[in-house]
């Protein structure tokens, strides 16, 4: 594991700050074995042959990404107001940005089937820059347009 990594990894399970004690390392620039304990949690992540180990319990490991699944749909169902604008208004009416939020909405309430029959009615040109459309271009599977 390169030693670099120490100044910007964090504990996995609660994002803590980890204290490191090294062991050995290779050209001062690899460690081979060292222990990690995060300030916050007191977990332990231990380095052994060079591999850092930071698995967690899954019942236990905190997912940002999950935390925020879900906040578009809770969002509109205290606003009824809004998520009725977003679902009703006719997709030729709505800009791209718009059609990209009903898409995201129909996504995370299960309905992937009219997700992705919006999602082909978005003009990513209006909503991304042209580098990342590029990108987009040369790596999409699906018809992009």
């Amino acid at each position: 594991m390169h030693r670099a990594l120490i100044d910007i990894l964090q504990c996995p399970k609660c994002g803590g700050r980890l204290d490191w004690a090294e062991g050995e390392s290779e050209e001062g620039s690899r460690l081979l074995s060292a222990d990690a304990t995060c300030a916050g949690c007191s977990s332990n992540y231990p380095v052994r042959e060079g591999i850092g180990v930071f698995l967690v319990d899954d019942a236990a490991r905190r997912d940002m990404w999950e935390e925020t699944h879900g906040a578009l749909v809770g969002l509109l169902e205290e606003n009824p107001e809004l998520r009725s604008g977003l679902l009703h208004t006719p997709l030729e009416n709505l800009k791209s940005v718009d059609r990209w939020w009903r898409a995201k909405y129909l996504e995370e309430t299960g309905d992937l089937a009219a997700a992705a029959s919006v999602a082909d009615c978005i003009e990513w040109d209006d909503i991304y820059t042209s580098e990342f459309n590029e990108a987009r271009r040369a790596s999409c599977n699906l018809p992009c347009s």
